[in-house]
């Protein structure tokens, strides 16, 4: 979830709003209780790989040293991951003294959850992405400075996420540290990402063709329909369930939701603004979903009150993370910025 920059200092708008209508599918589909409907199975089929395929968007080919490029990326996603986990715990222990949520917080488990960046036990559960990003990114960075040939990278990105998603899935070990099975995987979804925006200008032309859209509602229909022949998708468990099923469906709904960053919600200031804090949101859009799921538990099962419940969260949420983000960085593990 690094800030990137393009062409100078200016950033890509339709990114920011891809990653906005990620960020704001990821609130939906924790809006939901304990129930398993199709629309959020469908979304369970996309949101995180959608996130690593964003990260490949961003992903740029540097030259300098190995050590550098871990080091960076360790102080753009690792002390963020500390940082949430921090501050999610802290906020957590507040709220349990005067309510009965999260009575099962406790510190050893917590912190044994932060370093492993097992799900059962970390206090911003979501964050498990941050490390699993982390050793994608290191390790495609690694396989292009071996391989150099763009196919050949490829290849390789293929072959380890065809052992993560095949081999190793479903998740054959527990707590296996930082999710490296899934990790695995996106390297893949952040290779894919990567060769996607390279071959941006060769499509550009048929994606500023307004006539586009029309293949946006058969795209979205055939990505939610196909995800109903499989079975519930999670890179947090490492399952993918029949690869045939979800690698179609996949690609269908990541390529709806390109096009309609592209053509029209890049203007979206909302969208957008999520799309540039969305660490904040990532990381702390839970508890107020959590404080619905607790005290209204059979309205939450209401797909009217889940949809209107993650409106409320998103809006909430997007002024918050702009204000927060630059008041208090500390929250998402960034320095304060000199004026």
């Amino acid at each position: 979830m690094d800030i990137y920059k393009a062409d100078g200092w200016k950033r890509i708008e339709w990114i920011d709003a891809l990653r906005g209508i990620g960020l704001f599918f990821v609130v939906l589909g924790h809006s939901f209780g304990y129930r398993w409907d199709p629309v959020r199975l469908w979304i369970y089929s996309f949101h995180m790989p959608l996130f690593f395929f964003i990260s490949g968007l961003t992903f740029r080919d540097e030259s300098g040293p190995f050590l550098r490029f871990v080091l960076k990326k360790a102080k753009g996603l690792l002390l963020p991951y500390a940082a949430v986990n921090l501050f999610s715990y802290v906020i957590k222990a507040v709220i349990r003294t005067g309510t009965s949520m999260y009575a099962g917080l406790s510190p050893l488990p917590a912190l044994k959850g932060f370093v492993l960046g097992t799900t059962d036990d970390l206090p911003c559960v979501q964050s498990w992405f941050l490390p699993a990003l982390f050793l994608a990114e290191v390790l495609l960075f690694a396989i292009k400075r071996l391989l150099k040939k763009e196919w050949a990278v490829f290849a390789a990105a293929l072959a380890l996420g065809i052992v993560g998603s095949a081999v190793l899935s479903p998740r054959k070990y527990e707590n296996i540290p930082w999710h490296a099975d899934a990790a695995l995987c996106a390297v893949l979804f952040v290779c894919l990402g990567s060769m996607f925006i390279k071959a941006l200008p060769y499509f550009k032309r048929a994606l500023d063709n307004k006539l586009i859209l029309i293949a946006v509602p058969f795209l979205a229909a055939g990505g939610a329909y196909l995800q109903t022949f499989n079975i519930k998708v999670s890179m947090n468990e490492n399952r993918y369930g029949k690869l045939w099923i979800f690698w179609p469906s996949l690609i269908c709904t990541v390529l709806a939701l390109v096009i309609l960053s592209y053509r029209v919600f890049k203007r979206s200031g909302l969208l957008t603004a999520a799309g540039r804090n969305s660490l904040f949101i990532f990381a702390y859009h839970a508890f107020f979903l959590s404080a619905l799921k607790t005290y209204f538990p059979e309205a939450m099962k209401d797909i009217r009150a889940v949809l209107a419940a993650a409106v409320v969260d998103f809006c909430i949420m997007v002024p918050l993370a702009r204000l927060l983000t630059v008041k208090a960085p500390v929250l998402v593990g960034k320095a304060r910025r000199k004026d």
